[in-house]
């Protein structure tokens, strides 16, 4: 949604998305450091833009990601799912530096969030409460804690 704001702004605007992790695009699904963790769609057939259907092939080549690869055999193969997050944090800082808009980062989870008479009030993990003019909630999947809270409560099966 922030790649998607940042390229169509027409005028200066300010953007905040606001992420308690360490680094953008790396939520469950593109953090894993493990190279056989792989992408469940062939690297031809992902991208972050509709109207470019082989942008992520084309950051792969250019990344030389898999050298020696032929463009061809690479936009058929399930590639490792970190590439996607590579990519689409180049995409954002691309984005950022040809936007009108100006993207900012804040470390902080948002714990609420309020409807006002001038958009929303967004109440920060910090304790700070910050307005915004309109929101985008893009909460993600997140990990359960194992074992489940309260388990070692339950009698045990015999």
């Amino acid at each position: 949604v922030a790649i998607q704001v940042l390229r169509q702004a027409q005028a200066p605007l300010a953007l905040a998305i606001f992420e308690p992790a360490s680094q953008l695009a790396q939520g469950i699904a593109y953090a894993t450091p493990w190279p056989e963790h792989l992408l469940n769609v062939p690297a031809a057939k992902m991208s972050a833009f509709a109207d470019q259907p082989g942008d992520f092939l084309d950051y792969l080549m250019a990344a030389n990601a898999y050298p020696g690869e032929a463009r061809e055999v690479l936009g058929e193969r399930y590639v490792c799912r970190h590439h996607f997050a590579a990519y689409l944090q180049q995409r954002l800082q691309e984005a950022a530096a040809a936007s009108p808009a100006q993207l900012q980062v804040i470390a902080q989870p948002v714990l609420g969030l309020q409807p006002d008479d001038h958009g929303y009030r967004l109440l920060l993990g910090d304790g700070q409460t910050l307005h915004a003019a309109q929101a985008v909630l893009a909460t993600g999947n997140s990990m359960r804690p194992l074992p489940v809270a309260g388990a070692d409560a339950l009698p045990a099966d015999d």
